[in-house]
């Protein structure tokens, strides 16, 4: 039985001969597109804008203040939430037919509460990009730290290799053969 070749497998395989004989490697990468498009049949834009509430047809629970505090008003949020499904459950056990309202409110406050969410995801990829480049800078100071420490340690050695060669010890006299 003869020895079998390895099999040479590829995880990314070559392009088509296509993609060669028809010069498709020398095209330049088409421009990024910018302004709206269509796909899938619906309409997109680039921008990156988060659409208000009231541009989605629903009611806003909270103030379009500037200086709006976040915190407090998820805080507003939350109980209002908790309330709306406490009342929802006395209606359910007195009046399960009632229910629909109750849950329209408590849509409508999840609503805003994702809406109030969204709204701070901007701050927190500036700080998701803050803290990985502290990372960065920490392990290329701490890298920095080892190589400063290498280089000590060489120019020590360096040091003591010369200091030997200019003065050898005389330990080598007393093994010399002739002096027996």
């Amino acid at each position: 039985m003869a020895a079998q070749m390895p099999v040479t497998v590829s995880s990314f395989p070559p392009p088509p001969p296509f993609y060669k004989e028809d010069g498709y490697e020398n095209r330049p990468p088409p421009p990024p597109i910018s302004g709206t498009f269509s796909m899938f049949g619906r309409l997109y834009t680039t921008e990156d804008i988060l659409p208000t509430l009231a541009d989605q047809q629903r009611q806003q629970l909270f103030p379009d203040d500037p200086n709006l505090s976040y915190k407090d008003e998820l805080k507003k949020l939350n109980r209002s939430v908790v309330h709306s499904i406490v009342e929802l459950l006395d209606i359910l056990t007195k009046s399960p037919a009632k229910y629909k309202e109750k849950v329209e409110d408590i849509e409508l406050l999840f609503l805003n509460m994702h809406h109030l969410l969204n709204s701070l995801r901007p701050h927190q990829a500036r700080s998701n990009v803050i803290s990985m480049l502290q990372a960065q800078i920490d392990r290329r100071r701490q890298l920095c730290l080892q190589i400063d420490e290498s280089i000590r340690d060489s120019e020590k050695l360096i040091k003591e290799a010369h200091a030997a060669a200019m003065f050898p010890d005389d330990t080598s006299s007393a093994t010399d053969p002739m002096d027996i």
